[in-house]
């Protein structure tokens, strides 16, 4: 099984699509948010992931977390996006 993590923090704009195309190619989601204000956490529950809130906001917390609870899930492979566009959805298919 292959997992994708996405940090975010205030991704409302992105994190749906990213999650959704994930799921698309039969990847599981786990959002791991910073602590969003906007709506990230519903826009990322509705497309389907698994969403984490992170105790200590920041990247090393949320990558931390995120990979834990991948290696709980027995992940086969781990992948990291980012929901800032760095990464886009499509490189998933590779």
């Amino acid at each position: 099984m292959v997992v994708v993590i996405i940090p975010t923090l205030n991704e409302e704009e992105s994190i749906g699509l990213l999650a959704i195309t994930a799921r698309m190619w039969g990847y599981r989601v786990i959002v791991v948010d910073g602590g969003s204000t906007d709506s990230t956490i519903v826009r990322a529950l509705e497309a389907g992931a698994v969403v984490v809130n992170a105790h200590k906001p920041g990247y090393r917390d949320q990558m931390t977390l995120g990979w834990d609870l991948a290696l709980n899930l027995e992940a086969d492979r781990i992948v990291q996006m980012d929901a800032g566009w760095s990464h886009y959805p499509d490189d998933l298919a590779n």
